[in-house]
């Protein structure tokens, strides 16, 4: 095993961490911003955190065991650009829907 090759499960453990983190930590405080900027009222704002947690459970939940298919950095990778893909998504969007 050459040295670059024993650094990749670190790098993708540690990227896979740090955007999980910023991905659940960061939102929170916005928000406040996102209900003033697109006049939502405090119920939209809970449907929103609570369609988040559905969707994490859910992920949980059904696709768990993806790592036992198709192997622990393939599964890493993969989520990781779907979360990148859904953190562009969600800068760009103009409103809640």
């Amino acid at each position: 095993m050459t040295q670059s090759q024993s650094w990749h499960p670190f790098v993708m453990i540690s990227l896979a961490l740090i955007i999980g983190t910023m991905g659940t930590a960061l939102v929170s405080p916005l928000y406040p911003i996102y209900q003033e900027l697109w006049q939502l009222l405090p119920s939209h704002i809970t449907f929103i955190f609570v369609a988040y947690m559905l969707g994490c459970l859910a992920t949980l939940l059904f696709l768990g065991r993806t790592s036992n298919s198709i192997g622990f950095l393939k599964t890493l990778e993969l989520g990781l650009v779907i979360i990148t893909l859904g953190l562009i998504l969600s800068m760009f969007a103009t409103n809640a829907l």
